[in-house]
């Protein structure tokens, strides 16, 4: 870890300043380290190993896929078969695909369909949310994300989440009513033109520290 730390950039790699290991394999949920020791994995479900680590029907279609064709930029039998089981499981009309290679080109990509859908430009994130870093989303971001990396994308607001154990308003639910929702009506009525495209929300805020909110707020 330290000597990686003397020619690796900052930022894009908080999980392993957060985390400091250096691992050397994996095996299902545990980790084992370039010092031999041992980690069960509570992080990787949220990625792309929640199969768990070298899963060998995982290693051996990859093995496979890599031994073929490594570029996938092209028709194959795998990315079609891919695209239509998802369409399988997707609710109403949605029956077709855009595949990216990590969530903030993914975000990225669904501001523009939602601006190009409405014809509308404006986008509202909230307090504590995390869509990624690169430059269209930081706007959307909590204060920690965007320090020093103004002026942020035109048409892009904040506003507050409806956390109830950390309320910004400093009331209780459900003596509350909601004031939150209220509030971010309001203040969407004065900041915006009106011509919102999207709303980037997680249900439930994971970067956050898993912020539930209360019935009725997503409804609201």
């Amino acid at each position: 870890y330290d000597e990686e730390q003397k020619y690796i950039a900052p930022g894009v790699q908080s999980i392993a300043l957060f985390s400091q290991i250096a691992p050397d394999h994996g095996r299902g949920a545990v980790i084992t380290d370039a010092d031999g020791r041992e980690y069960l994995d509570f992080f990787a479900g949220v990625g792309v190993a929640s199969l768990g680590h070298a899963h060998p029907k995982y290693v051996r279609a990859v093995s496979d896929q890599a031994a073929r064709i490594s570029v996938g930029s092209f028709v194959t039998g795998h990315r079609m078969n891919f695209c239509k089981l998802l369409s399988t499981v997707t609710p109403g009309d949605l029956k077709r695909v855009q595949l990216y290679s990590g969530g903030s080109e993914a975000v990225e990509a669904a501001i523009r369909l939602a601006k190009s859908r409405t014809k509308k430009y404006e986008v509202v994130g909230f307090w504590g949310g995390f869509h990624g870093k690169t430059g269209g989303v930081l706007g959307l971001l909590g204060d920690d994300f965007k320090k020093e990396l103004g002026p942020l994308m035109p048409g892009t607001y904040n506003v507050p989440y409806a956390n109830c154990y950390q309320c910004p308003f400093r009331m209780k639910h459900p003596q509350c009513g909601l004031f939150c929702a209220e509030f971010i009506r309001k203040s969407l009525k004065v900041s915006t033109t009106g011509r919102i495209a999207a709303f980037m929300i997680e249900p439930i805020q994971g970067t956050a520290g898993n912020v539930i909110p209360p019935p009725g707020f997503l409804e609201a």
